[in-house]
């Protein structure tokens, strides 16, 4: 059904049709990751350092990016700079 969609949309303007995210391995750092995100709206490293023990934050989220899943950086600032916060892109449901 996927490629049919991609094939019917292909061309038109404005309309993107992507794949479906995959799920990560269990008990993994992207399931983890994916999992906070999901069950409390967003991480930053912080987050992932204190509750996940994941000191590689960008490069778990770049892999999850990899698997389709629609994660946007916010940058927020703090005293002395900002640093980045990811959560899932809203999807307008239709």
């Amino acid at each position: 059904m996927e490629n049919q969609q991609r094939d019917m949309f292909a061309g038109v303007p404005g309309i993107t049709v992507r794949p479906k995210p995959h799920r990560p391995k269990p008990n993994t750092q992207l399931d983890q990751v994916l999992s906070f995100i999901q069950n409390r709206g967003s991480i930053s490293s912080l987050e992932a350092i204190q509750h996940l023990r994941v000191f590689r934050l960008a490069a778990v989220v770049f892999e999850l990016r990899a698997l389709n899943w629609p994660i946007v950086t916010i940058t927020e600032p703090h005293d002395g700079g900002t640093h980045a916060r990811y959560k899932l892109r809203e999807v307008a449901s239709g």
